[in-house]
């Protein structure tokens, strides 16, 4: 429609970033991606529940900035120094097994120690993105660092992971975002390689076997039944793996003609 002024009215909508999968994944500049990478962690319910804690700010300002010191306490990781500041985002569970898999602890800041004393420290803060209140947990902060120039490969095992978390916590997404995986180091993920974004299998049934009367009680324990075949999803997409802990992983959706959604898998390409 047109406005008063006879300039054409055009009404847009938030829409997914979408692009073509076809073709190989070529080697891609970090600083071409580096903006998108969630510098997040994955932390065991027990491990973030005893990491240190900030007490207060040191004169007592609600609002910190960098260069402010900090009050904390805990059991500090000998010779460390410099540590993350996270809070808990939210919990996750494993959506294959209903394993605790640990929090994801939001990156809000980075502190220094300054002084010690047993359990009490001291620490200047470094950066902060956030206002930093009591409570918020201290890691050491991760030395990991990534090639400059990142060279996918597929990994040489199968992998078929489960997406914990989704942007943040969205349950859909696309290009750029980032997926918390329920695969990590001790499964053979490393950082740079590169899996395909599956979605759900289908359930077909096939009509030239006849049911029997006991599929619906076989179905629902999860056994298989005769008449009906499953197919695997169709792959939408790549993801690059690029933050590895322990049994989790972080990866990039760095390709996709499709909506990412929580129930779809990451697997071996």
């Amino acid at each position: 429609r047109a406005d008063t002024s006879g300039l054409p009215t055009v009404r847009l909508s938030p829409g997914i970033p979408r692009e073509p999968i076809d073709g190989p994944i070529q080697a891609i500049p970090l600083q071409n991606i580096s903006s998108y990478l969630s510098p997040n962690y994955v932390v065991s319910t027990e491990d973030f529940a005893g990491a240190p804690y900030v007490m207060a700010e040191r004169f007592g300002n609600t609002v910190m900035s960098p260069g402010d010191n900090i009050f904390a306490r805990g059991e500090w990781t000998p010779n460390v120094y410099e540590y993350d500041i996270i809070r808990n985002g939210r919990n996750l569970v494993d959506p294959d097994s209903g394993r605790d898999m640990g929090v994801e602890g939001v990156k809000i800041g980075e502190a220094t120690i300054n002084k010690t004393n047993g359990q009490e420290a001291i620490l200047g803060l470094d950066r902060v993105f956030e206002e930093v209140p009591d409570g918020d947990r201290f890691v050491p902060r991760m030395t990991e660092t990534l090639d400059p120039t990142l060279m996918p490969f597929a990994p040489d095992f199968d992998v078929n992971a489960a997406i914990l978390t989704l942007n943040g916590g969205t349950s859909i997404g696309g290009l750029y975002n980032t997926l918390v995986l329920n695969k990590g180091r001790v499964d053979g993920i490393e950082n740079s390689q590169l899996l395909a974004i599956q979605e759900p299998e289908i359930e077909v049934t096939d009509p030239m076997v006849p049911a029997k009367i006991f599929d619906p009680v076989k179905k629902s324990l999860g056994k298989e039944v005769g008449n009906v075949v499953t197919f695997p999803g169709d792959n939408i997409g790549f993801v690059l793996i690029y933050r590895v802990f322990d049994e989790t992983s972080l990866g990039l959706v760095i390709r996709t003609n499709k909506e990412v959604r929580m129930g779809d898998r990451a697997v071996t390409p």
